[in-house]
């Protein structure tokens, strides 16, 4: 049984009742927040040793199309964490992640008409964010999209969800072929 757990509270309640965590859009710039907690709990319940799961939801949007995976990143952008302070912190200055945090409509616009466009916010401030918190662009990214599901592993997840969008058939294949032979090697 997976608890889904990101915050404190969660993170303890898992480590004393479920087998395994999902959580969710957790960065690698991310990492020292749940990790730490979660160990801890797990050493406090006497549970350090046993197998237990770490998952992370992960959105997957890299496209043979950069420009379409980048719309479609940015369009999703509000379902990363609800874009809440932990998720939107550790990408911006404090100053931008200030002016995120108070343009949230922006973004909540955006997902409902199913647009890329974040209509207000500076496109350095959006372009931050998809490079934080998924795995967007063309073929040419792949290199850095694989460096950063390595990353998970070499943190103790042992296994990542990732959340496909658009043309589902299309990344499962280029996933199938191209990374999951990279990250087995």
């Amino acid at each position: 049984i997976y608890a889904g757990a990101t915050g404190p509270k969660m993170l303890r309640m898992s480590a004393g009742v479920a087998d395994g965590v999902m959580m969710g859009d957790v960065a690698p710039a991310m990492f020292d927040g749940p990790l730490p907690i979660l160990q801890a709990a797990l050493q406090e319940q006497g549970r350090a040793d046993e197998n237990f799961c770490i998952s992370n939801f992960l959105a997957w949007h890299v496209k043979e199309d950069r420009e379409a995976s980048l719309w479609e990143a940015r369009r999703e952008l509000l379902i990363r964490g609800w874009l809440g302070p932990e998720w939107v912190e550790p990408f911006l200055s404090p100053e931008d992640a200030k002016f995120v945090l108070d343009n949230k409509w922006a973004f909540l616009n955006a997902f409902r008409k199913k647009s890329g466009d974040i209509e207000g916010v500076p496109e350095h401030m959006v372009s931050a964010l998809v490079e934080g918190l998924c795995c967007a662009g063309g073929l040419d990214d792949l290199d850095k999209h694989i460096e950063k599901l390595g990353k998970y592993a070499d943190a103790g997840f042992t296994e990542v969800a990732l959340r496909i969008h658009d043309d589902p058939a299309d990344s499962i294949k280029m996933i199938g072929e191209r990374v999951l032979p990279e990250l087995r090697a």
